[in-house]
């Protein structure tokens, strides 16, 4: 099976990859996942020599996830002693994948991976590295474009791995082996009388992947014996086609999302009057930006979400991740459900700065020189005020309360006002209540209050409020 460029330099190729799919520049902090194994290893070394040219930092992560019980303790020994030779840091974390899989109900395969994903985050935010670098090589690559074709996966998954790619978590991820087999990597290190670890759980063909790489392709090379080179073609089409749809559904995304304070909004008009083949790749990206690309959109959820966009408003499905897909007048929202506050609270918005709220959402205040020309802004998780007398409070929503939206020539209840800016019914005692002595400034999803107004003829100090539903950006593009 494992044909393909069986004897390239492996060096060589790591240095072309980077340069040609611009996976390096010179000053970049690289973490790099060595696990012992020989493609991890194999990585480090080239990694090392790269990073001496160019010239970039390196740290290496290893994750021992106590799976092997004493092996799993000499690879983290071996991994250490492999990083002192070679002068990197190494930052070596032990985490309980057992918990983790009896707690979410996830594979053993999933749980490790989210494990490892996100001890590769909190490196990155501790120690500064901007990139991490995977040792996914040619024979992962065919392995996984099988398995992806054996669950009846779309082209983006029949694509198979990107060398570059912005992953689990907002990670930027980097696969400089994607183009050396398996066979070229141990001759490598060979050559090099390199040692390294072997997991003999990679054997064990009760895996899937395991089974797929030691039985199933090996069978089907009986009918094609290049069967690695005529997946790698298939990936190729099927790249070549989603890199048509992606820059067809460009436009549309940026014509049909709006930014909502709860949630990912896609404008139902907008859907309905496209392709289908697009329609789904705007689900997907709302879908991703919501669940920070922790989990692809399964083909059952892509159906449901479809057929809501015909329902009335209110009908929502459950996906992956703890995301709510909801069908309201006007859009179809993607938003991850959180609770609603265990008790009132009121805590203080500085001017400028920020606060977090109890459920992990962030109001912040920025003080700018003048409010944009197209002001009230289409998001509706960002405002602008003026006229504030003291430090601005924030808090829960409370029975009875009213205020006097921009324009209007009379109070409201906030109950109606919310109802009339179709908010979500759940989502109306989770978003937080901005407020000035008392009285009610801004609510996220409402137009300002009219005496907190930006005034168009005199100066006056400006503030930009911006709300973070669940500490999360969803005001990026």
């Amino acid at each position: 099976m494992d044909k393909l460029n069986v004897h390239v330099d492996v060096p060589e190729a790591v240095k072309r990859s980077c340069a040609e799919n611009e996976l390096l520049s010179s000053g970049d902090h690289l973490l790099v996942g060595v696990s012992g194994g020989a493609d991890s290893v194999a990585l480090l070394l080239c990694l090392c020599e790269l990073a001496q040219s160019l010239p970039c930092k390196l740290t290496v992560a290893h994750v021992n996830h106590g799976l092997r019980g004493q092996a799993s303790e000499e690879d983290a020994h071996f991994v250490a002693k492999l990083c002192s030779d070679l002068a990197v840091p190494v930052v070596v974390r032990e985490v309980d994948v057992a918990a983790r899989r009896k707690s979410k109900h996830e594979s053993l395969q999933q749980a490790a991976r989210m494990e490892r994903f996100q001890f590769f985050t909190e490196v990155c935010r501790e120690q500064g590295p901007s990139k991490v670098a995977l040792a996914h090589h040619q024979s992962d690559q065919v392995e996984t474009i099988f398995l992806n074709l054996m669950r009846g996966a779309g082209l983006r998954g029949l694509s198979g791995m990107s060398p570059l790619e912005r992953g689990l978590f907002g990670l930027t991820l980097i696969r400089p082996l994607l183009a050396v087999t398996r066979d070229s990597i141990e001759a490598f290190l060979a050559e090099r009388g390199q040692a390294y670890r072997v997991d003999y759980s990679n054997h064990d063909t009760k895996y899937r992947r395991n089974l797929v790489r030691h039985e199933v392709l090996p069978s089907l090379g009986k009918l094609n014996s290049d069967v690695a080179g005529a997946l790698l073609r298939v990936a190729d089409h099927a790249r070549e086609g989603e890199d048509y749809i992606c820059t067809q559904a460009t436009p549309l995304w940026q014509k049909a999302r709006e930014t909502l304070p709860y949630g990912t909004g896609l404008q139902l008009e907008g859907l309905r009057t496209t392709h289908r083949a697009l329609t789904v790749r705007l689900l997907q990206w709302a879908y991703a930006q919501e669940c920070g690309g922790e989990n692809d959109m399964e083909t059952t959820h892509i159906q449901g979400c479809l057929r809501l966009l015909d329902q009335q408003a209110g009908r929502r499905i459950d996906l992956r991740g703890g995301i709510t897909a909801l069908r309201t007048r006007h859009h179809l929202v993607f938003c991850r459900e959180r609770p609603e506050p265990g008790q009132p609270y009121e805590l203080e918005l500085p001017m400028p700065g920020a606060v977090t709220l109890p459920d992990g959402s962030v109001i912040s205040a920025e003080l700018v020189t003048h409010a944009p020309a197209d002001y009230p802004p289409s998001s509706a998780a960002v405002a602008y005020v003026a006229g504030i007398k003291f430090w601005l409070k924030v808090r829960n929503r409370r029975p009875g309360d009213t205020y006097l939206p921009l324009g209007a020539s009379g109070h409201k209840k906030l109950k109606q006002a919310m109802s009339e800016a179709e908010i979500p019914l759940p989502w109306r005692n989770k978003l937080p209540v901005v407020i000035d002595d008392g009285t009610i400034v801004w609510v996220p999803g409402l137009r300002v209050a009219e005496k907190f107004r930006v005034p168009k003829t005199r100066l006056e100090s400006v503030f930009k409020l911006t709300y973070l539903h669940g500490g999360k950006n969803n005001c990026s593009s």
